[in-house]
């Protein structure tokens, strides 16, 4: 009868329990020392070898050449637990014996004396899922156990083991294995059974295993099955198609490109073979951090980085060169939006929307223009900002103005460049306000900012206006250098032939209202009336009528 590869290659030694060198280093000196832990809770995701690991120490211990590092996995005791059948070591399932009344009657086999090691060892699989009885009938065992008694707990969450457990035993956290360390185990099994295979291939099985041996000797056994004995591409996208390294190339590729229609095409090949966009979008973020810290990581030799990117050469290679043609910004963004992504996924019918909806959403964004792009716009066209007026009738669609100043005009002082001829009014306006918004054509920043001042005289041979001490203009337009420039654009302009003055004002009230005033006055009134319209609506009133209740506050968005 066939034999599963991670049942037949099951480690039988310390040394062939691969990822786990710091915690076997440990407990190996510890048995060197005669210093073995009595009570162990060994800590980890699923397959990365905790149950492994608690048989291991079990033959260590009950070895007829033990207590050794190195039992010999020969005679009757170490060939018993290899099996799972020494009467000496039990094995039980937290999760189907999680109440007080099967840890009783294991309190009362504490005391009988092993019948055929030196060791009675009990090994509680997912102890996580006792009941908090349980635990407390545990307490007692566990702080004061009989010499030839030994707890090994094993546990996928370890946050739900009361403090009081925690405190009274040795706690040991199995990492998840690395991919290259998994692919290696891989390519040394497969050459054990003489199984042709793709190297890259391998490597892809590694990666849908996520840290887990046993899931991914799992995933091997279904590929040499679907691919007639052998480990090739095909095989491997047929069976885990959002597992190959070209299907996040291609996403990749995709959202760079902005592509939202391939990027939909290649999520139905996820939605045809898994469910579990979870965990698609937790690789995608892994591929997003690497091209982000290859963008960094300058003058680091190739080996280094696969080494620190935990990835094979062809995954090293796409990502250089896909981050080689993306803005580190942009990366960083793509990063953090699937973050976000991530965190909406609740594992039900609904993530595949989530994650088509942020893939288009991103594919829509236009991204934040690049400084050479905004020094190279001829128009200064490139950021958009909408204002509602303040005169737009409640429900009535708003008015958007588009408009940016270049970065020659943004940080120029209260006077640029002259106006074109083709916009020149033909006669001089008959109010500030005019001037203002026709001044506004040639010169936005300059006549936003005389928004502020206060007219004294208005008319086509005097212009007289006063200014705030603290306003952000009041230092350049009083310098007698800066009026006469005000001046020459004025005649130049709109068929000015006066002076231009300008004053600080200091008296306690103003002497008039500043058009920055009269905006702002019309605003106020304009979120009043929308307010009051709010509260006034038939559905407002419908709604306080159904529910007996009152509008408290109205918030405008």
């Amino acid at each position: 009868m066939y034999q599963p590869l991670a049942r037949k290659y099951r480690p039988q030694t310390f040394a062939e329990l691969v990822g786990q060198e710091t915690t076997t280093e440990i407990l190996t000196r510890a048995i060197q020392l005669k210093r073995e832990p009595h009570a162990l809770i060994l800590s980890g995701i699923r397959g990365v070898g905790k149950t492994t690991f608690a048989r291991l120490y079990a033959k260590a211990l009950n070895c007829e050449n033990g207590p050794t590092p190195v039992p010999c996995s020969t005679c009757e005791s170490c060939k018993l637990i290899a099996r799972g059948s020494h009467e000496d070591v039990v094995e039980i399932d937290g999760a189907s014996n999680n109440g007080v009344d099967e840890v009783r009657r294991l309190q009362e086999t504490l005391h009988y004396v092993p019948q055929r090691s030196r060791f009675k060892i009990y090994i509680l699989d997912e102890v996580h899922m006792l009941s908090i009885s349980a635990f407390n009938a545990l307490l007692k065992s566990l702080e004061e156990p009989p010499p030839h008694v030994v707890f090994l707990f094993a546990t996928t969450e370890l946050s739900k083991i009361p403090d009081t457990v925690l405190g009274r035993c040795q706690i040991f956290h199995l990492k998840k294995i690395d991919t290259a360390t998994v692919s290696d185990r891989l390519q040394s099994i497969l050459r054990q059974e003489n199984i042709p295979f793709d190297v890259d291939s391998v490597f892809d099985i590694a990666r849908g295993g996520r840290g887990s041996l046993r899931d991914a000797l799992t995933l091997l056994d279904q590929t040499i099955a679907l691919g007639d004995g052998c480990i090739t591409p095909t095989a491997v996208a047929e069976l885990l198609p959002h597992v190959s390294l070209q299907f996040y190339f291609s996403l990749l590729q995709a959202l760079q490109e902005k592509n939202g229609r391939t990027c939909i095409e290649i999520l139905q090949k996820v939605d045809a073979n898994t469910d579990e966009y979870g965990d698609v979008i937790e690789e995608l973020l892994r591929q997003i951090r690497n091209a982000s810290l290859l963008q960094h990581l300058t003058g680091v030799s190739s080996s280094e980085l696969l080494r620190q990117l935990m990835c094979n050469e062809q995954e090293l290679q796409y990502l250089q060169s896909w981050g080689a043609k993306a803005a580190p910004f942009e990366v960083n963004r793509l990063f953090r939006t699937f973050m976000k992504c991530r965190e909406e996924l609740d594992g039900s019918e609904m993530d595949r929307y989530v994650v088509e909806n942020y893939c288009l959403e991103w594919c829509m964004d236009p991204g934040f223009p690049t400084i050479e792009s905004l020094l190279e716009s001829p128009t200064g066209v490139l950021v958009a900002s909408t204002n509602v007026t303040p005169s737009s009738p409640v429900g009535a669609s708003s008015t958007a103005s588009t408009r940016v100043t270049p970065l020659s005009t943004a940080t120029e002082g209260i006077v640029g460049d002259p106006p074109r001829s083709s916009d020149i009014p033909a006669t001089f306006p008959d109010t500030w306000q005019g001037l203002i918004e026709a001044w506004k054509k040639h010169q936005p920043l300059q006549a936003r900012k005389l928004e502020e001042v206060y007219v004294l005289e208005y008319s086509p041979t005097q212009i007289s206006v006063a200014v705030e001490p603290a306003s952000m203009i009041a230092s350049a337009l009083l310098q007698k250098e800066t009026q006469k420039k005000i001046e020459e654009q004025f005649r130049s302009l709109f068929r000015f032939s006066g002076t231009f003055t300008a004053s600080l004002h200091t008296a306690p009230a103003p002497p008039s209202e500043s058009l920055l005033d009269q905006k702002e006055k019309a605003q106020a009134q304009f979120r009043a009336d929308v307010e009051q319209a709010a509260r006034t609506h038939p559905f407002t009133r419908e709604i306080e009528t159904q529910l007996g209740g009152k509008i408290l506050r109205v918030e405008l968005q």
